[in-house]
């Protein structure tokens, strides 16, 4: 703190007042915001398994995705099975990579043929459900584990895409079962029969469940260097 007297003559007289919170009363301070936060904001990795069924005109499809989310290195790989009338239809693997915004996707029934493109699409954008859950905007509080949140088209737009279907063209707002333990997402629920366009009228039924698992314990996701070499556009 510099202080300047610009008459060399006449007295001058100074007061500093320091305004500030003692020790006891940040420490405090910081366990009512802690107490407050419901859910944990960061962690490196986690385990992801995603159900989708839907119904269309008697004709039933249920896709499963299971893998790693990597947070760190902003990677996704998941293996992924589609089934209909309880038949297999298909199994693939995909590396996402969000930094550079490419998928590497492999042939299905085959391990060893992958093709890539550019552009990304996360399935779970767990981001904006734990903000939206901390600042209890459009949300339910059913439980101390359990609330009910509505999501925008936009929002979902990873798992819409998944399912072949453009979120884009969703109406109104998709309901959302958030079920939490010590203050991590372990199952989302996702029911979009509030869709309010003609694609409801489409769907017997459709809904998603996904579980969470193994926060910062998943491991990191490295994308083979033969995958990336070899991949076809």
């Amino acid at each position: 703190i510099a202080v300047t007297k610009a008459s060399l003559t006449m007295p001058g007289e100074y007061k500093l007042e320091v305004n500030g919170k003692t020790k006891e009363e940040t420490e405090k301070k910081d366990e009512v915001e802690t107490e407050n936060k419901v859910l944990v904001t960061t962690f490196k990795n986690y385990n992801v398994d995603i159900t989708t069924n839907f119904v269309v005109s008697g004709i039933s499809s249920t896709t499963s995705s299971k893998g790693i989310i990597d947070q760190v290195n902003q990677k996704e790989y998941l293996e992924t099975t589609t089934s209909s009338f309880g038949f297999v239809v298909s199994t693939n693997k995909s590396y996402t990579d969000f930094k550079s915004g490419i998928t590497y996707t492999s042939q299905p029934y085959s391990e060893n043929i992958w093709y890539k493109q550019q552009g990304t699409s996360q399935m779970v954008d767990l981001n904006v459900i734990i903000k939206q859950i901390n600042t209890m905007k459009n949300v339910t509080k059913i439980a101390d584990n359990h609330y009910k949140i509505k999501l925008s088209g936009d929002n979902v737009s990873g798992l819409t895409d998944s399912a072949n279907l453009d979120s884009s063209s969703l109406a109104g707002n998709v309901e959302v079962d958030v079920y939490i333990t010590n203050g991590y997402i372990t199952k989302l629920e996702y029911d979009f029969s509030t869709m309010t366009n003609e694609l409801s009228s489409m769907f017997e039924s459709f809904t998603t469940t996904v579980l969470f698992s193994n926060y910062d314990n998943a491991g990191s996701v490295n994308i083979p260097n033969d995958v990336i070499k070899n991949a076809k556009s």
